[in-house]
């Protein structure tokens, strides 16, 4: 039964690793809403902009009602850190089901800023449930220490199935905080909570080895590891050496290399190699990661190695050695599953260079990436928000504006993900630039649901947070 928790587990860590944004590859930001004071009513004008815009002539005019319901989820989590709780509740609760992480957000900030007393009311203003916010005030809560309020409010979720989650969460913050005897009892709690007739109901053994790995008790880990059969014991290493990197732990770089040793692709699967190989590169051990990643015959996951070690070489000034790797992609001696995708592969491995570069303050660098592309017929749609923040940030706002300016003309009816994200894209750096001269730019654009992206935009921009459009670790589904 362990070694069917250690795949599952390998397969959670797969499922959140590959998707962290650059500047959280080893940092957790505890603070919820890093807005500072004298940004807030600048942050505001720029919500409110949103919302106005989100409920201009309704649903239709601000896209489908799915657009509109993450429209007023993102709005309600600018209000939540705001602190105008009432609306964020609301915003939340008409987002529905799109809500559920600001309601969320709301409930964490609530506990966070001890404002709990106000919990109550607010959940009358949700009558489409208060599961996520109730998680949210339980997490505050434990990440606090408070775990007998945070107890008391995880009885209070009306779902299982989130009560459940929301109780091991406690469980890991008090055995992170060395209430571990206590922890341990919590989890068997939980366990026995669950009906034994439920179908997929795993064993005592694997939620507890699901809770040292959550914890980062790598000692324990190795401990309860010894009853693994030795067949597993491979795949183990790579599924501790991951989650070990991903937490900055001093053991980590030591394991990645045991790991690769191991490797063995047909077996372990190609991502495994692809995690291994991308985690040694953020380690700078460039020898070790490129031997990994050759060792990935499947043409997709190699694709993927190369583009991360690429990525880091480029951030470490290596830009001979990072094109020399994105020259790898599609052109290995041994490859298997061949996409036939050589030219596209290499330039979507320069466009996550280019941005890359961009967000370390290389514009300039970063377009000489760009102006390397193969494949004449244009961008991806899914890069051209990478382009579009890579020459906005280089000080070309006429060549970004007119990449946007087309695409808004190609989607005139109904204004998509890939549209919003490049206008996002555009009025950052531009309001960085020149405030001025970003907002008028909105109040030029049509569409509500382009001005209420945009507006967003620079909300967050005027927030101070860093934007969050890179992946080292990419998620390519």
């Amino acid at each position: 039964m362990l070694f069917f928790a250690i795949m599952r587990i390998f397969l959670l860590v797969l499922l959140a690793a590959i998707s962290l944004p650059a500047q959280q590859v080893f940092e957790k930001h505890e603070d919820t809403c890093p807005i500072p004071r004298d940004h807030r009513p600048q942050v505001e004008h720029f919500v409110q902009i949103a919302l106005a815009s989100a409920n201009a002539g309704g649903s239709d005019a601000a896209g489908s009602d799915y657009d509109r319901g993450n429209l007023l989820a993102d709005i309600a989590t600018f209000d939540a850190c705001l602190e105008h709780f009432e609306q964020a509740a609301k915003l939340g609760d008409e987002a529905d089901p799109s809500g559920s992480e600001s309601q969320n957000i709301l409930g964490r900030v609530l506990a966070l800023q001890n404002q709990l007393a106000q919990a109550s009311a607010l959940e009358k203003l949700m009558p489409h449930g208060t599961d996520s916010f109730l998680y949210g005030v339980v997490e505050g809560l434990a990440e606090q220490g408070k775990f007998a309020e945070a107890e008391a409010y995880e009885t209070q979720i009306p779902s299982p199935e989130v009560r459940n989650s929301a109780g091991q969460l406690v469980a890991v913050a008090m055995y992170k905080a060395g209430k571990k005897t206590e922890a341990l009892a919590k989890e068997k709690a939980l366990y026995e909570s669950i009906p034994a007739t439920e179908k997929n109901r795993p064993s005592l053994e694997d939620t507890e080895l699901d809770l040292v790995f959550k914890a980062q008790d790598w000692a324990e880990i190795r401990r309860r590891s010894a009853a693994l059969p030795a067949a597993a014991h491979g795949y183990f290493s790579m599924v501790l050496a991951v989650d070990e990197a991903d937490a900055k732990a001093p053991s980590a770089h030591d394991d990645l290399l045991a790991a690769a040793k191991t490797y063995v692709e047909h077996r372990d699967s190609p991502h495994a190699g692809y995690l291994v190989a991308s985690r040694l590169a953020s380690f700078h051990d460039y020898p070790a990661a490129e031997a990994a990643a050759a060792a990935v015959h499947d043409d997709e996951w190699n694709q993927r190695a190369w583009t991360s070690i690429a990525t880091f070489q480029a951030e470490d000034g290596k830009l001979v050695e990072a094109r020399a790797s994105i020259q790898k992609i599609g052109n290995g001696p041994a490859l298997e599953h061949k996409l036939d995708m050589g030219p596209m592969g290499r330039d979507e491995a320069r466009e996550r260079v280019a941005t890359a570069l961009t967000e370390q303050g290389h514009p300039d660098i970063a377009m000489t990436f760009l102006a390397e592309q193969e494949e004449k017929e244009g961008v991806f749609d899914h890069l051209k928000a990478q382009r579009v923040a890579t020459m906005a940030s280089a000080g070309d706002f006429a060549k970004a504006q007119a990449l946007v300016d087309a695409e808004i003309a190609a989607h005139s009816v109904v204004i998509d993900d890939d549209t919003r994200a490049m206008a996002a894209a555009l009025v950052r750096p531009w309001y960085r630039k020149d405030s001025a001269a970003a907002e008028h730019w909105l109040t030029t654009l049509k569409s509500p649901a382009l001005r209420a992206a945009a507006a967003l935009a620079l909300a967050a921009e005027a927030s101070g947070e860093k934007p969050q459009v890179y992946h080292y670790f990419v998620n390519w589904d």
